[in-house]
């Protein structure tokens, strides 16, 4: 027969046990979490160069072609993606 002892340490084992399963999914939660913050942050700052560089711009994209653009948009966002 089991005494009161011996349920009491294997149903905190039990409990530790767990409890280290659901804190090392938190951890891989946070970090996946911290990723899509740091990911969040880098496209935030290329959007704000970006902003930058098109208002510095602005006279000259009105005189280009849509066609001129096109292709400009397409090589900085190629050239993003590669980097």
């Amino acid at each position: 027969m089991v005494d009161a002892t011996s349920i009491i340490l294997i149903s905190n084992t039990i409990i530790m046990g767990i409890t280290a399963v659901a804190t090392i999914y938190r951890i891989k939660i946070e970090k996946k979490h911290i990723d899509v913050v740091a990911e969040n942050a880098e496209y935030k700052k290329r959007i704000d160069t970006f902003k930058f560089f098109v208002e510095k711009e602005k006279e000259e994209f009105m005189k280009m072609t849509p066609q001129e653009i096109y292709e400009m948009l397409e090589k900085v966002f190629c050239n993003a993606d590669n980097s």
